[in-house]
């Protein structure tokens, strides 16, 4: 939903200045504790912020991983 819907479009606005911001910053910190557990939605929430490195590593330590339904349901998601 924060990556969609118009009534979050302040919240976009506030993660894409994440590396310039402190209160972006902040927000993208607590954002990520609780995204973090879907790698899918960690990595959109990288991109998002312009996290671009670490969004990097989110996608090699994903290389790594098996194929398996989990992986595909992530994915789906």
């Amino acid at each position: 939903m924060l990556l969609t819907a118009p009534e979050l479009a302040d919240l976009r606005t506030q993660l894409r200045a994440a590396l310039t911001d402190p209160a972006g910053a902040e927000l993208l910190q607590r954002l990520y504790g609780c995204w973090c557990h879907s790698a899918c939605a960690a990595l959109s929430l990288c991109l998002l912020a312009r996290a671009y490195g670490h969004a990097d590593a989110l996608i090699h330590a994903l290389a790594e991983l098996q194929v398996g339904p989990w992986l595909l349901a992530q994915a789906d998601r």
